[in-house]
């Protein structure tokens, strides 16, 4: 479908999670498997984009640097030896960040997302809407509202 749009999908990686559980749904009651290696290096060979999104999709907020910069360094080593590349976007777990977020993320990624609201005084072009993956798949909810010329 993507391909027929002339579309990049992208995907965001808990690389902790690559192969495991979630644990971010839990509280709603859902527990599912993640996508593993396999399956993120067949993605990538049909041409979708794979970016970083945490280790384990803890909260990026609130933690000092050294340890935000720990999971970072962590994360993109990750990325390099299980799929040779080097993510330049960071999508914030749940979107939480601070400025010791902004100024870790910023030595290690090109570009840095958070979903929409955004708490504190960062720039909206730093938050993308969230779009429900389970939405995506229905072809006839992404025509309507993907400009096609």
């Amino acid at each position: 479908l993507f391909q027929e749009l002339g579309l990049q999908p992208t995907l965001f990686v808990c690389a902790g999670l690559a192969g495991g559980w979630n644990s971010w749904s839990r509280r709603a009651g859902f527990r599912g498997e993640v996508m593993g290696v396999r399956n993120l290096r067949e993605l990538r060979g049909a041409g979708w984009d794979l970016q970083c999104h945490g280790w384990d999709h803890r909260s990026m907020a609130g933690r000092e640097a050294d340890d935000l910069d720990a999971e970072l360094v962590r994360c993109l080593d990750w990325f390099a030896d299980e799929l040779s590349l080097r993510p330049d976007v960071l999508a914030y777990p749940f979107g939480d960040l601070d400025a010791v977020t902004v100024a870790c993320s910023g030595h290690r990624f090109q570009r840095g997302l958070a979903v929409e609201p955004i708490a504190g005084d960062f720039s909206p072009e730093l938050t993308v809407p969230r779009i429900s993956c389970v939405d995506v798949m229905q072809r006839q909810w992404l025509l309507e509202r993907v400009a096609i010329s």
